[in-house]
């Protein structure tokens, strides 16, 4: 339930930031960086789990998690996209 949820929201948030032209091609690279992160994280989970215990691949993700955070807020600072009304009216205008 989580993970469809953190899905959903990250296309949507995505989707929200990209120019209306390349949205699609926006959010397939949404995609395909996430199955790349699913296709790292089990293995070396797997390895920390094995090496370290139970509670590693949590911590891994976690402190992942924390770094992707602190990378979206500096993103959003420093490149603002448009306001929502802003850019419902810059597409109604197209």
């Amino acid at each position: 339930m989580g993970a469809a949820s953190a899905m959903g929201a990250s296309i949507t948030l995505v989707g929200q930031e990209a120019p209306v032209n390349e949205r699609g091609s926006v959010i397939a690279f949404n995609g395909l960086f996430g199955a790349i992160g699913i296709g790292v994280a089990v293995p070396v989970g797997g390895l920390l789990f094995d090496a370290v215990g139970p509670t590693a691949p949590f911590v891994m993700i976690g402190c992942m998690q924390a770094v992707l955070c602190i990378l979206a807020i500096i993103v959003r600072i420093t490149a603002p996209g448009l306001s929502m009304g802003a850019a419902r009216a810059a597409a109604e205008t197209k």
